[in-house]
Order: structure tokens, then sequence, then C-alpha cells
């Protein structure tokens, strides 16, 4: 068999992409997999400001030639994680490069919903460009059915793509359904995703102020890092986050909007054990299938977020949550009003779909098995 390469996003930061690239490696080590791992991710560094284009060109420099390394005597696949930016699109072209120098062949994993956008932002010349490369890929995973039409400026791709929607692995101890909590007790809404604003943050802290204003006894975690809508860090970033907070103490909601910054592990497992309502309102240009709204729903919590990209495929509107237009602030308030007006027992089978959505679609073991499947097959074929 031929020995795999991954090269991805290997956390820290943890986002939906390097969670699912941890997933792979620590599957195929467990498998006892031929695989080398080239980390792209350069330790954390990638999410932190401040470097300079020259550490960022060294440190490109090294994946190239860990690759090369890694590549050398063929035999081998490649499976990448794509971008959806110039700059990135101009490092998977030389990644690709190097595996047909060496013989692979390339397999790569597109985690978001954004393609057709940013092909039709570049120059006529980067188009041809990104066209050659796509008729160069063995296989091109895309995250749902639904995102297929990202690639419909090319023709002839439609053999290529395969639809691998995300997974996580199960919950931390036994899940059952969610119950509300009892007259002055408050219902808990959490937003966990990065504090980037077309993700909602702002939209969700309108919906708690609605809900607060309306005599609603609700409390609200936001868990996340501030960061711009190309992910990364710039000097307007002090005034989003200073807005944030003056928000929270315009609304008088010092008491019931906490803010908790990164979580992970069993901080974060706490949060969804015990939350109600998870929202994410978004419209992030690059968003495809929010790993978030799995991590929600494996817990039972009942997901409000947009009818958006791929989300449409996770969350069933009325029945395992409530998709929203995400410009509108008071439709996320208004869903859990209506929600909390109804029976209680609406929100119990909600949350009890949910947690069933998960386990038949979305597990990290039907993730793993099926784009492990797919790379077998491509390291047994000459």
């Amino acid at each position: 068999m031929k020995k795999i390469i991954l090269v991805g996003l290997v956390p820290p930061p943890f986002n939906g992409q390097s969670v699912a690239f941890g997933l792979l490696i620590d599957k195929m080590k467990a498998l006892n997999m031929p695989i080398k791992v080239v980390d792209m991710s350069f330790g954390g560094e990638m999410d932190k400001g401040g470097r300079s284009s020259f550490h960022r060109m060294l440190d490109f420099v090294k994946v190239f030639r860990d690759l090369v390394r890694y590549a050398i005597g063929g035999n081998f696949v490649l499976y990448l994680q794509i971008a959806q930016s110039r700059r990135g699109f101009m490092r998977d072209m030389v990644m690709n490069r190097i595996a047909g120098f060496f013989g692979g062949k390339t397999v790569v994993h597109l985690h978001g919903g954004n393609y057709g956008g940013f092909y039709k932002e570049q120059p006529e010349n980067v188009q041809r460009m990104i066209n050659k490369e796509l008729d160069s890929y063995s296989s091109i995973i895309i995250l749902s059915d639904s995102l297929r039409d990202m690639f419909s400026f090319h023709q002839g791709l439609e053999g290529k793509l395969v639809s691998l929607p995300n997974g996580i692995g199960a919950a931390v101890g036994p899940v059952k359904p969610k119950l509300l909590p009892e007259k002055g007790t408050p219902v808990k809404l959490l937003y966990l995703s990065n504090m980037i604003e077309s993700k909602g943050y702002m939209r969700v802290l309108e919906a708690v102020h609605i809900l607060n204003r309306k005599g609603f006894q609700v409390e609200s975690s936001f868990c996340g890092t501030f960061l711009s809508e190309d992910g990364g860090n710039d000097d307007n970033l002090e005034n989003k986050e200073a807005e944030f907070f003056d928000k929270i103490r315009q609304y008088n909601l010092n008491e019931t909007v906490k803010f908790l910054g990164v979580v992970v592990g069993s901080e974060k497992e706490r949060l969804l054990q015990e939350s109600h309502f998870f929202l994410l309102p978004t419209n992030y240009h690059n968003e495809g299938q929010p790993i978030s709204i799995i991590e929600a729903m494996r817990y039972g919590c009942v997901v409000v977020s947009s009818d958006y990209r791929a989300i449409p495929d996770m969350v069933e509107d009325g029945k395992t949550g409530y998709l929203v237009d995400s410009v509108l602030p008071d439709t996320v308030a208004s869903k859990i009003e209506e929600c909390l007006s109804s029976d209680p027992q609406v929100f119990s089978d909600m949350s009890r779909s949910a947690i069933l959505r998960y386990n038949e679609h979305f597990t990290a073991e039907a993730h793993t098995r099926a784009l492990i499947s797919l790379l077998e097959r491509l390291a047994q074929k000459k």
C-alpha cells in the first residue's frame, strides 16, 4: 500500500478544519496506517498576529521541505486541506506540483463553502491556474451535495466531487434530551465560535437584549477569539471588542452575559451539557458546515442558525432547531421566544431529535471511516 501524506492544520488553533484533521490523524495512527503529517498551523503561530512576511515565508519553506522529504521515492497519496484565498491557493498549487513531480496522487478537502466566490474574484490568469489544478486532482472532497454548485464554473468535475459531512467524537458521558428549566431558573444560551462579526456574535447579543427586555430569564455565554473577517488580527479588532463590551454595559447585561474566551476540553463539554440553545446566525463568507453546530447537536442543544451554505443539511428547521435570516437579530430572539412560549415538550422533542441526527449523520467514526476508505482506494490503485 502507498504511504499517505497528510497536509493540514494540526490543532491548535482549534477550529473546524483543525479538529477534523486531528481526528483523521488519530484514527489513521490507531489503525497503524503508513502516514506522514505536514503541519500547516506552525504550532498555533498562524493564529497570532505580528508575524512578519519573512517569518511566514520561512514557515512555508519548512512545509515544502517536509513535503519533499516525504515525497521522495514516490508511491504515495497526498491528502491536502485546500484554501479559499489567493495566497492559500498558491501554496496549495506548489504542494500539488511537488506531489505530481514525485508521481503522487492528490486528494483535496475543502472545508468551506465559498470556492465559487473565491474563483470569481480572481483575474483571468489566476482562474486558468485554478482550473488547471482542479483538473489534476484525483478527488475533491466537499462537505455536502448542496455545495456542488461552488464548482459550476468548471465543467467535468462531477466525477471527482465526493460529498462527505463533518463528524466529531462522541459526547463525554451519557447524553439525554434536555428539559427546559423550571420557572425562576434562567434558560442558558451559548455562542461558541470565533468572534468574527459575520459569524453573528453581535446579532446574538442583540437577541439576548430583546429577550431580556421582554421579560425572559436568560443567561448567555460567548466563547471564542476576536478575529478579523479573514481569520487574522488587524488594527480594528480592539474597536470591535470594545464595541461588544460597550453594548453589554449599554443593555445592562453584565449579570447575564459572560465572555469566556477560548474554551476547550472539559470546560467546553460542561458548557455544551448545560446550555439549552446554541446560537450561530452566521453569514461568514467562507462558511461551510460548522463543526460547532455538530458539537451542540451531540449534546442535545436546540440550534438556532442561518439558512446558509450547508447548515440546512445539518439543522432540520422546526425539528432539531431553527433556521433564521442571519442579518436580522430579532429573528433569533423570536425563534427562542416561540420555543419558550410553547409546550415544554416541544423543546425536549427537538433536543432528542438533535441527538439522533448527530448519531445518524455526524459521528467521527462515520466521517473518518468514509475518508480513510477513499484514501485507501486511491492508495491501492496503480
